[in-house]
């Protein structure tokens, strides 16, 4: 009889257990479905990526003079990593979901790695940007709201993979010489 008992208790925690991580499970998002390749780039040396509402893509920097100290706006090689194989394809369809939003972000929001998305004709339909510094993301063109209480997020080890696998680093620009200032 006590064994019974502590079967049931064991049975109910375990319950609860798988109760709790249901209710809090993400939700996998596929913000361009009707996407058959994917291209990604990367501008690891940049202090941002930007892709233009057709698909074009941009990186800047900032960098001062020998001759003075102002700090300029500089544009940065941006580094084609290629076609994504089907396999990745398919990682990076399950890479980003719905989730709860965080209790507080601090971010500094400077993507360097992009995914261009595009139909089997090759018509761009949109990108996902990635910051491997913070964590932030921007998908373009946004998706429609699917729960207000939802945030779109990505996974860091799939996607760190793919980029990798492209030879697109490093993940994080090195910091300069001296930094920070003593």
């Amino acid at each position: 009889m006590v064994l019974g008992f502590h079967r049931l208790v064991a049975c109910l925690a375990l319950l609860a257990v798988l109760v709790a991580v249901a209710a809090r499970a993400d939700t996998v998002f596929d913000p361009f479905p009707s996407a058959a390749k994917v291209r990604v780039f990367g501008a690891p040396l940049s202090d941002g990526i930007k892709v233009s509402a057709d698909g074009t893509l941009s990186a800047w920097g900032l960098a001062s003079t020998p001759h003075d100290d102002d700090l300029r706006q500089v544009d940065r090689p941006v580094t084609d990593g290629g076609w994504l194989t089907p396999v990745e394809l398919r990682q990076l369809h399950s890479a980003v979901r719905l989730a709860d939003p965080p209790q507080w972000i601090a971010a500094c929001c400077s993507p360097r790695h992009a995914f261009l998305f595009y139909d089997a004709s090759g018509r761009y339909l949109g990108h996902l940007s990635v910051c491997f510094e913070c964590g932030c993301m921007e998908l373009r063109p946004q998706p429609a709201p699917v729960d207000d209480n939802k945030r779109l997020e990505w996974d860091r080890a799939i996607i760190r993979r793919i980029v990798l696998a492209h030879h697109l680093g490093p993940l994080v620009p090195p910091m300069p010489p001296g930094w920070p200032a003593s």
